[in-house]
């Protein structure tokens, strides 16, 4: 095949492709340098997110055991309401419990007694009557009224 090219044209022609070519082979090698750093970078995500799932695994298989093994055990000192079930006297043992320094009033206290002992219960205890207990544990000087009752608030109480 000829060619009506001349020895000079066929050199630039031939430097232009090589400087092509070598614009070529400096780009694929910023972009080999900067895949190399995102597959480093991926592969700590990786690794970081893989330990993160084998450790989410293991704490839900115990969770899935400890959920399977049943309901959770209730404390021996609530497991019995006694002989005769009397709302005054569960308000006292869920008073006896509680924290010194913390208020509380009778809808907790009932929400207690039902939480605690509705088992044993034939209906749930009624807030008015634990509110009166209360009181009178107020008044023999058992807990100490933080804040008296009024229409719309319910009185609150704390021990000693």
């Amino acid at each position: 095949m000829k060619s009506n090219l001349s020895v000079g044209e066929v050199l630039v022609r031939l430097e232009a492709q090589i400087a092509a070519l070598r614009e070529r082979e400096a780009l694929h090698a910023q972009q080999e340098t900067f895949h190399r750093e995102q597959r480093t970078l991926c592969a700590e995500e990786l690794a970081r997110i893989t330990a993160y799932h084998e450790a989410f695994a293991a704490a839900s298989d115990a969770a899935v055991q400890v959920a399977a093994q049943g309901k959770p055990q209730s404390r021996p000192e609530d497991e019995d309401a006694g002989a005769k079930v009397m709302v005054s006297r569960l308000a006292a043992r869920v008073v006896e419990t509680a924290d010194s320094g913390v208020r509380f009033g009778a809808a907790w206290v009932t929400q207690e007694i039902d939480r605690r002992f509705g088992h044993q219960l034939r209906r749930r205890a009624d807030r008015r009557l634990v509110a009166i207990a209360l009181r009178r544990m107020s008044e023999r000087g058992q807990l100490l009224q933080v804040r008296k009752g009024r229409p719309h608030w319910e009185a609150q109480y704390s021990r000693r």
